[in-house]
């Protein structure tokens, strides 16, 4: 555990506390340039909350926990909705297995070996590409 920006940089990352929490900023850190750390101290944060008091979608540790992501407007910052993040797969290492057996069908110049490979990565591809579960 490192205390917090131990190296005096100047980045983002290093205004979170350590180890940093599963949702990083609460809200959106507003950026006025390259050294944020040097130039404002504090930070300044964009809205933190909606009109009602409750937090924006997709941000803190609720947003976390329903994995969502924030999606904000423009150069403002501001939160306008959450978008689910899809559940992780196999799907991204059964491609790399793919790639990897056609490239060992080049090796050893066997056809059918080579064919396998990239028979399975398209049909792997296909499936990763155009999942449609509904998020949770």
């Amino acid at each position: 555990m490192a205390p917090a920006n131990p190296w005096g940089a100047n980045t983002l990352e290093w205004a979170l506390p350590s180890p940093p929490p599963e949702y990083n900023f609460a809200s959106v850190p507003v950026v006025h340039s390259r050294h944020p750390l040097w130039d404002e101290e504090p930070l300044s944060f964009a809205v933190s909350t909606v009109e009602g008091g409750e937090a924006p979608p997709g941000f803190g540790r609720e947003g976390a926990e329903a994995r969502q992501t924030p999606v904000v407007a423009g150069l403002a910052g501001r939160p306008d909705d959450a978008v689910a993040i899809p559940r992780p797969t196999y799907l991204p290492f059964v491609v790399a297995l793919a790639v990897f057996v056609f490239f060992i069908g080049l090796l050893v110049d066997a056809t059918l070996v080579l064919a396998a490979g990239v028979a399975v990565g398209i049909v792997a591809l296909g499936v990763w590409t155009w999942r449609t579960e509904p998020p949770t």
